[in-house]
C-alpha cells in the first residue's frame, strides 16, 4: 500500500509512523496562547531553526519527562543574537540547541556569549552514526554537538503522539505550527535508515520542538551518548 502511494500516486504515505496527524498535534495546544512567564520550579531550554527567518522554541520541563512549550515565535536573522541573550536572561535557559548550518558564524557567536549554554547541532545521517556527542575544536574547546538525525526527530515526534508536549505561548500561528509539523513524512528503505524528508519546505517549527527537545534530553540525561548508535 505505501508503495501504491508513493509511485502511483506519487504522494507520501501517512500511516502509521510516516506522519504526524493533525488529531496529535491539536491534542497538544492549550489556551494559553500568550507567553509563560519564568517560574523557578522549572527547568528551561530552547530550540532554533535557523535561516533569514529563526524560529524560536522556549520549553520548560521539571524532570525531562513532559515538555510544555512556553514561547514560539520568529525573528530575522539579524536579530537572533540579540534576542536569544534576552530569552537567556528572561528564562534563565539551562541548555539550547540551533542548526550549526547555515548560519554557523551567528550560531558560534551565539555559543561564545551565552558561555556555551545555546550550542550549535550538526545532524548525522548514516546508519552507524552515534546519537548524540559533542565535539571539540583543535584547541580542546566545545565546537558543537552532533546527532543522528532520524532518531533526533524520532524523539520528539514520540513525545508528540504519546501528548508528552504542550504547546502554550503561540499566540496566532496555530495552523501555521500544524503545517509545520505534518510538513515531514518519515520514509523507510530495505536496509537503509529510515529519513524524515520535507514535503513543501514548511518545516521550521518541527526542527526547532526538535532542537529544543533534545537540549532537555541532553540536560536530564546527563551524559555523552556516543556509546549509541541508531539501528533501526
Amino acid at each position: 500500500l505505501k508503495g501504491w502511494y508513493n509511485t502511483v500516486l506519487g504522494l507520501p504515505s501517512e500511516g502509521g509512523d510516516e506522519r504526524l496527524s493533525r488529531r496529535d498535534i491539536l491534542a497538544c495546544f492549550s489556551e494559553m496562547i500568550h507567553p509563560l512567564e519564568y517560574d523557578s520550579n522549572w527547568h528551561y531550554f530552547l530550540g532554533a531553526d535557523m535561516g533569514n527567518l529563526c524560529h524560536i522554541t522556549v520549553a520548560r520541563s521539571r524532570n525531562g519527562t513532559e515538555m510544555q512549550v512556553v514561547l514560539m515565535e520568529v525573528v530575522g536573522s539579524s536579530a537572533y543574537v540579540d534576542r536569544l541573550l534576552v530569552l537567556k536572561d528572561t528564562y534563565h535557559i539551562d541548555l539550547g540547541f540551533s542548526d550549526r548550518f547555515p548560519l554557523t558564524e551567528t550560531v558560534n557567536r551565539v555559543r561564545e556569549l551565552s558561555e556555551n549554554t545555546f550550542i550549535p547541532l550538526q545532524y548525522q545521517h548514516s546508519k552507524g552514526a552515534e546519537k548524540f556527542r559533542y565535539h571539540d575544536d583543535e584547541l580542546g574547546n566545545l565546537s558543537h554537538a552532533s546527532a543522528q538525525r532520524t532518531w533526533h526527530l524520532d524523539q520528539i515526534v514520540t513525545k508528540v503522539r504519546n501528548q508528552k508536549v504542550t504547546f502554550a505561548g503561540y499566540g496566532g500561528q496555530r495552523e501555521l505550527i500544524i503545517e509545520h509539523l505534518r510538513d515531514m513524512v518519515r520514509e523507510a528503505k530495505d536496509e537503509e535508515v529510515p529519513v524524515w524528508k520535507k514535503l513543501n519546505g514548511k518545516d521550521h517549527y518541527f526542527h526547532s520542538l526538535g532542537y529544543c527537545h533534545q537540549a532537555m534530553l541532553q540536560f536530564f540525561d546527563g551524559k555523552n551518548s556516543s556509546m549509541n548508535s541508531n539501528t533501526t
